[in-house]
């Protein structure tokens, strides 16, 4: 199954490394029926923040734009010690896809792995058809706000979808500095963190309306589908559904977008029709940290349960255990609120240190077999972390809701019972 890790800022208000000094150049050649081109690039600089190899992933899916899985590695080539590289776009299966450039962090060799931030920008997505001739130019510093001159309206507007996208991102920074400040009283320190909280939803749903806006007139079927997959990850899809349903629709017969169309049109009704609110949460039967005891999640008999699905490796998990969880439970467990995390890690130790790290005291249960656990195809899991919260009796109340959505969800349902 797909390994995905929501970016950073998608958990925290919702609720997917760096280069140093220099510059990135990337030119993409015209490609021909059969493939043919030439990506070349220098990244001054390179070697002394980034792994010589930069991979190159396939965006078969649309739902894996931002998938931090290895799995979706479909070549590599390397930068020479000049800070230079050439790759054979003939080597490519298929021009007709999306694809994505990942630069892995030097000493840490993540194929597939993807951050966002203007301090951890690795990633470059492009189109290469047919027409095109790219030039993709950035300050090794700042991956994120890199500019391309291309022929193919594609790869124009999806560096402009970028930017709209980016904003929060950037501004989520500043806003988990301020939250790790936070160590007042309680009182004072519940009133602070409204405020944050209240001021970047804020910030969120005016930049979802302008991602709302680009989706409607954009002439890039492509740049239209990455859009919808953003909105659908950085929202509250219930919010969002009929919206997204209309837009997917124009552009289901598109020969370059029409597949990922669907792809949405897909993602869509697995929220609404698969697992739906109001239908009863599986049971969970797994052993605990200390693998001798199995613990149920029917067994748990509280007013609110949050069924939390994540993972040592997923940094957007282990930053919402920290900002969000953890204050909600030390305030609303005494209130009927229990959390039943369940690990997709497949290392014991792993698993066990981060919880130890992260001082997360609550439930915690684990399969231990990783992306091949059954639970993505039984809970639907699209990315992590993923959220289901649960009534007395197990009802799904709400899923796929994060951060501050989170917060106020449980503090309103909560103080009604």
């Amino acid at each position: 199954m797909k390994k995905i890790c929501l970016p950073l800022f998608f958990f925290i208000f919702f609720s997917k490394f760096r280069l140093l000094g220099g510059f990135l150049i990337i030119g993409l050649t015209s490609l021909s029926q059969s493939h043919s081109g030439i990506l070349k690039g220098e990244i001054k600089n390179h070697h002394s923040k980034w792994e010589a190899k930069i991979y190159i992933l396939g965006i078969n899916d649309i739902a894996s734009s931002f998938s931090g899985s290895d799995l979706f590695v479909i070549d590599s080539f390397l930068v020479n010690k000049q800070d230079k590289f050439s790759y054979d776009l003939s080597r490519l299966p298929d021009t007709t896809h999306l694809f994505r450039l990942n630069f892995s962090r030097r000493g840490i060799v993540s194929k597939g792995g993807i951050r966002q931030g203007k301090k951890d920008e690795n990633f470059i997505f492009f189109y290469p058809s047919n027409e095109s001739r790219i030039t993709i130019k950035a300050n090794s510093d700042s991956i994120y706000a890199y500019h391309v001159s291309s022929n193919s309206l594609h790869n124009k507007e999806i560096l402009q979808l970028r930017k709209i996208s980016n904003e929060p991102i950037y501004y989520a920074e500043d806003i988990q500095k301020r939250l790790l400040k936070i160590t007042k009283s309680e009182v004072t320190k519940d009133s602070a963190m409204n405020i944050i909280f209240n001021e970047y939803k804020a910030i969120l749903e005016k930049n979802n309306k302008q991602i709302r806006k680009f989706i409607v007139k954009t002439k890039s079927g492509l740049a239209a589908v990455l859009a919808m997959q953003t909105l659908l990850q950085n929202s509250d899809k219930q919010k969002e559904l009929d919206f997204l349903e209309t837009a997917s629709k124009k552009w289901i017969l598109n020969k370059i977008s029409g597949k990922y169309s669907k792809q949405i049109l897909y993602q869509i009704n697995e929220f609404k029709y698969s697992l739906p609110i109001g239908s009863i949460a599986p049971e969970i039967s797994l052993h605990d940290t200390s693998r001798q005891n199995v613990v149920s999640l029917h067994g748990q008999k509280n007013k609110l349960t949050i069924v939390d699905f994540w993972a040592s490796w997923c940094k957007p998990c282990r930053e919402q255990i920290k900002t969000i969880l953890k204050p909600l439970y030390k305030e609303m467990h005494d209130k009927g609120l229990q959390i039943f995390s369940v690990s997709l890690d497949s290392d014991l130790n792993s698993w066990k240190k981060a919880i130890r790290t992260d001082q997360s005291s609550w439930i915690h249960v684990s399969d231990l077999i990783g992306e091949k656990s059954e639970l993505y195809k039984i809970y639907k899991i699209p990315s992590l972390p993923t959220m289901y919260l649960l009534d007395y009796n197990f009802k799904i109340l709400k899923k796929d809701i994060l951060g501050a959505d989170l917060i106020q969800f449980v503090k309103n349902y909560l103080s009604l019972q």
